[in-house]
């Protein structure tokens, strides 16, 4: 940080003169400084880190439940889309609310962090001396790019491409089939197809790595290029002008440790487009208005039911398919009547009870039970009048206690 060019700057200076009658005593302070500066950081940075990550997980926590809580309110019929299948849905409240956290718990702390490095070095170099000052901001862009190159290589640490992708894949599948692999004796033949797909994981490993070693050492070069510079213009400085060399340091280390602080953010700076992106998703969720809401206050029909139930001209058909399920279908079902609703797969005998329970509304017609519309009741109270034992029964992850609750 630019703070500790200040104490560095003081430090070297000290060292310069060890003849000094003070220099025991300054060296011995100054290196103190050095010491409380750590103990600071170590405060603050948890602090920091601390407070940021605090306040981003309950941001997470209520997006979250917000967006969950607004799923559950959706109708069959979004949920029968293929945009909404439950592996996006999935991905929606693990990843994009990640992302959103990550902008809050990582990047804006950063960001302040190396905002104020930046400006502080610069006010500190001008106070140690203006030419050195004006020589550096010349240079900060190149500072700031080699920082962005450091920050970058050591964030990326792993890379992707397709053929590492398929290999994964083709590993994944055989080892959850494995049983099956065994038994048609399919062993060598993923073997070979695993195997085939290495050579170019590696051809992309050393082609990164050639790649990442000329970056570091370009970085490299500008950095030690940069402190020659300052060095020889600095020393000329002390020569021709009477520079003192403790602000020779100080304006040579204030503003290039901000530099590279702020050049070190910008490896957080795909986080902000990803948080950008998956705020836009998240917000898109909480905007959503259910056409079948059982939270909608406007539905209070509660009375009890009796169970009659009228089915007049009733036309229908799933979102997700082009014929219909009924059409102009009419019948009334006296309450306490056993009936049975018989015929072949598809002919809507599955839909009735759907219908019923108001996972659709209908296209044309209207359902009544006990002489309302069912559009009037409240939807807790009207399914919860039900009990249906279907032919595909789902259990949930759990106990029997816990499925019956």
């Amino acid at each position: 940080s630019p703070l500790s060019s200040l104490l560095l700057a003081n430090l070297l200076s000290i060292l310069l003169t060890p003849e000094s009658p003070d220099f025991k005593s300054d060296s011995t302070l100054w290196s103190m400084l050095y010491f409380a500066l750590g103990g600071a950081q170590l405060i603050f940075y948890t602090g920091q880190i601390w407070l940021f990550a605090v306040n981003s997980e309950k941001l997470v926590k209520r997006l979250r439940t917000q967006i969950f809580d607004k799923m559950l309110r959706m109708p069959m019929a979004w949920h029968d889309d293929p945009n909404n299948a439950p592996g996006i849905l999935t991905t929606v409240l693990a990843s994009d609310a990640n992302n959103v956290s990550s902008l809050t718990a990582n990047v804006v702390g950063v960001v302040i962090q190396s905002l104020s490095a930046i400006v502080t070095g610069i006010v500190l170099s001008f106070v140690a001396s203006w030419h050195l000052a004006l020589l550096s901001l010349a240079i900060a862009p190149l500072i700031i790019f080699a920082g962005i190159i450091n920050a970058s290589l050591a964030a990326e640490n792993t890379f992707e491409s397709k053929e590492l992708g398929e290999s994964a894949k083709i590993f994944t599948e055989v080892i959850n089939n494995i049983k099956t692999v065994a038994t048609l004796g399919r062993e060598k033949i993923f073997l070979q197809r695993y195997a085939a797909l290495l050579p170019a994981v590696r051809k992309a490993a050393i082609k990164r790595g050639s790649i990442s070693g000329i970056f570091l050492g370009l970085s490299n070069f500008i950095m030690f290029g940069f402190f020659a510079l300052v060095f020889y213009v600095g020393a000329l400085l002390v020569t021709k002008q009477g520079l003192g060399v403790m602000d020779m340091f100080l304006g040579m280390f204030a503003l290039a440790f901000g530099a590279f602080d702020l050049g070190a953010s910008q490896q957080l700076m795909p986080d902000v487009g990803k948080a950008v992106a998956s705020s836009r998703t998240l917000f898109k969720y909480l905007d959503m208005k259910s056409t079948i809401d059982p939270e909608d206050p406007n539905l209070t029909l509660t009375e009890p039911i009796k169970g009659n139930i009228e089915f007049r001209h009733v036309t229908f058909k799933y979102p997700n398919r082009d014929q219909p399920v009924f059409n102009k279908v009419s019948f009334k079902i006296p309450g306490g009547r056993k009936v049975a609703l018989v015929g072949p797969s598809g002919c809507g005998k599955s839909t009735v009870f759907q219908l019923l329970l108001r996972f659709y509304d209908t296209d044309e017609g209207h359902i009544f039970i006990d002489g309302h519309d069912i559009k009037h009741y409240n939807l807790k109270h009207l399914r919860q009048q039900f009990s249906i034992v279907s032919q595909e029964p789902v259990l949930f992850n759990g106990t029997i206690e816990y499925n019956i609750k």
